[in-house]
């Protein structure tokens, strides 16, 4: 379009000079040999020779003011001529042995009068004088010659002249017409060019903007850079993340290399060198080292592309996904926390189809070592086979704890809140884990004295004491250590709660458990209490146990706090709100405690494993009741139905084949709405209490069942004495 322009211009011009000559031609030459060329002559010609006639004629004191005038005179001769000339020469009819003759006679009468005025310069007047008459007179007249002449051949063409003049001046305005709407059309178009390049660039220019915008929003940095010199060109997003890279952001590929993590820097290189060797795209994630020590993950995508530049040229982008590395990392973890979550659950529904058959065989091993204790006991037996007894006795119990763990984790355990001591708890503790713990490690507590009652769960609390205790005779493993338990009240003050965010106002009973074992740094001590962290090797921990710690004094309305630092061992503080001591029983599981016996009652037994069913049996009848036990739920239903009458209580296992417990209690209900009931299992899953009374159910209790366990529950049920808190322990 541009170029278009040029040319049309370039016609413009050159037709407007011809049209310019034309006009001259028109103006000067309107009727050849025009009166004005005439009269130009005349006039001259008349004052030439007057001119010379005078000079011959005067003195010689005005012959010099004379020839100074003609001197003047023939200057203006000299330039109407050259304007004769210039109307000669445009002239398209001139004919041309004249015009070679004119051309002539102009230079040699130009010569003459150059001569002419070196003469009067010098002021050798008289020699001027002679030069005028013999010289330049005659050069003038020849000169006159021609023009006459060329003013007579214009007359004789007069007729043609007009004619080409008037087909000229035709020709010439049409084709001005053409090359003005031609100018006028291709202005147009170049006006439209201009706003249509204006217009694109001005979207070029917002599409600019947009995209930077959406770089600067999504953190992405664009470069280019260069192999050959070493050197990167960023851009003007690169401030977003300059300010806290290592002395600023490199501007040389070495520099940017260098702060990358060096981890990553073989990698990284080795990225870069592949991808220029075969001119192919670049897409790697690595860390980059801050000036403040933090690191951050960065995205590099680039290509060695031909189509892009020359070879060892990379374009790219660099964008921060450190929050995108974060986000993996916690789903990694929390998928990591799911399949443990799995596990631990396909554990619980393990563990719940195994208790009850497992807490069978507790059942008979704990109460048939609990009867014959007690009976070495009465015989004043030798004390060595008492602790054997003892030591039996001491494993089924753990056992018992454990299964009770392991439905704590799963959790398909109920919590039995009541209030109690913790004096006791952290007795029974001390003494299981003093007997367990290696020799190389001193184990003391310090019990204050008259401390408040708290509410809790009895078997979670024992828990807690346990957990806390393992893991410090865990961190002292292969060392000479000390564990110490104290327990003593605090009041919870504001001070205090500022200290220990999450506390209730008021008294609180503290359990402290320290350790002198290797310790933990602060990176560790803010993840201790997170769901299946462990820094045990794969098989020794599953990360559960400060979780279930955790969860279990937030349940209990309490908080815990622990304190460590490497090389200097770990301190544990857990606090639980105080109760008032009036009304409430206060149980001490470390004591051995009176069970209450009955009064020659007769109860139906049903389970159908022997081994429970005879040792339940033998401590019914030690706790003097009178038993009729029975394996089949069918045959025990057909004795009661024939004389209900004839027992004060049933007791049934819940898990039985052909009849469940729920169902064989129902049927009794049936025959004898108001029979007391008592339901015994080794898992009893959503079932509870409160919802088993509801269908006229006194008492679930828990396997393994132990005197300490039957003799309340039995009491409770009757109507007698209430359950005692040893049944809420020992229900593990």
């Amino acid at each position: 379009m541009t170029a278009l322009f040029i040319v049309t211009a370039a016609v413009v011009f050159l037709t407007s000079r011809s049209v310019e000559q034309s006009s001259y031609l028109i103006k000067w030459d309107a009727v050849p040999g025009s009166i004005e060329a005439n009269t130009i002559r005349n006039e001259v010609m008349r004052s030439y020779e007057n001119a010379v006639s005078a000079l011959f004629a005067q003195t010689m004191a005005d012959r010099e003011a004379h020839l100074r005038g003609l001197s003047n005179q023939n200057q203006k001769i000299e330039e109407s001529l050259v304007t004769y000339r210039k109307t000669i020469l445009i002239n398209p009819v001139v004919d041309a042995a004249n015009l070679g003759r004119l051309e002539s006679l102009l230079g040699a009468y130009a010569k003459e009068r150059a001569q002419f005025l070196e003469l009067m310069k010098a002021g050798r007047l008289p020699d001027a004088m002679r030069f005028v008459d013999q010289r330049l007179t005659p050069a003038y007249r020849a000169l006159l010659d021609v023009c006459d002449e060329v003013v007579q051949y214009n007359h004789n063409n007069a007729d043609r002249l007009a004619d080409e003049i008037s087909t000229d001046a035709l020709r010439l305005r049409r084709t001005m017409f053409v090359t003005v709407g031609l100018a006028l059309i291709c202005g147009v178009f170049l006006v439209l060019s201009l706003v249509s390049r204006q217009r694109e660039e001005n979207e070029l220019e917002q599409q600019r903007r947009r995209v930077a915008l959406a770089l600067r929003a999504a953190g992405v940095v664009t470069y280019v850079r260069d192999f050959r010199t070493g050197n990167i060109e960023w851009s003007k997003e690169v401030d977003q993340i300059s300010a806290r890279l290592m002395g600023g952001f490199p501007d040389s590929i070495e520099g940017w290399l260098s702060a990358i993590h060096t981890g990553d820097q073989p990698r990284v290189r080795g990225a870069f060198v592949m991808s220029r060797r075969h001119r192919a795209p670049c897409d790697i994630e690595y860390r980059m080292t801050l000036k403040d020590g933090e690191i951050i993950w960065l995205r590099d995508v680039g290509a060695c592309s031909a189509e892009l530049g020359p070879e060892g040229i990379m374009f790219g982008v660099v964008s921060n996904i450190t929050e995108q590395k974060r986000v993996q990392e916690e789903t990694h973890r929390l998928e990591s926390q799911l399949r443990e979550s799995q596990k631990i659950e396909a554990l619980g529904t393990l563990a719940g189809g195994i208790a009850h058959d497992l807490n069978n065989s507790l059942t008979a091993i704990i109460g048939n070592a609990d009867m014959h204790l007690t009976d070495l006991r009465a015989a004043n037996a030798a004390p060595d086979q008492q602790e054997s007894m003892e030591t039996v006795l001491r494993a089924g119990r753990r056992a018992g704890h454990l299964v009770r763990q392991i439905l704590t984790f799963s959790r398909r355990a109920d919590k039995d809140m009541k209030a109690l001591a913790l004096v006791p708890l952290v007795q029974e503790v001390f003494q299981l884990i003093r007997s367990t713990a290696p020799a190389n490690i001193d184990i003391v507590h310090d019990l204050a004295l008259n401390l408040p009652l708290i509410e809790g769960d009895a078997t979670q609390l024992y828990q807690v004491i346990v957990n806390l205790c393992t893991n410090s005779v865990q961190a002292m493993k292969g060392t000479h250590g000390r564990l110490e338990m104290r327990l003593d009240a605090v009041m919870a003050d504001m001070d205090f709660l500022k200290l220990h965010d999450g506390l209730r106002p008021g008294p609180q009973v503290r359990l402290t458990v320290s350790d002198t074992g290797h310790g933990m740094d602060a990176a560790t001590l803010k993840r201790i209490f997170e769901p299946f962290f462990t820094t045990k090797p794969a098989g020794e921990g599953t990360g559960l146990g400060l979780a279930v710690v955790h969860g279990i004094v937030k349940e209990h309305g309490g908080g815990i706090f622990c304190y460590s630092r490497p090389r200097e061992g770990t301190v544990f503080h857990v606090y639980f709100p105080a109760i008032a001591r009036e009304g409430a029983v206060e149980h001490d599981f470390a004591q051995q405690q009176t069970v209450p016996h009955g009064h020659g009652e007769r109860i139906l037994l049903v389970d159908d494993d022997l081994a429970t069913r005879q040792t339940t049996a033998a401590m019914l009848t030690r706790l003097d009741y009178k038993v009729h036990d029975h394996e089949s739920p069918e045959e025990a239903l057909k004795v009661f139905r024939a004389n209900a009458a004839a027992f004060d209580l049933v007791i049934t296992d819940l898990a039985m084949p052909l009849m469940t417990g729920l169902e064989f209690a129902t049927e009794v209900l049936r025959s004898r709405p108001a029979m007391p009931l008592m339901l015994v299992t080794g898992f009893a899953g959503n079932l509870t209490s409160e919802s088993l009374r509801r269908i006229g159910i006194g008492k679930l209790l828990l396997k393994p069942l132990t005197r300490e366990t039957l003799g309340p529950a039995l009491r409770e049920v009757l109507g007698g004495v209430p359950s005692s808190s040893p049944t809420d322990r020992h229900q593990a």
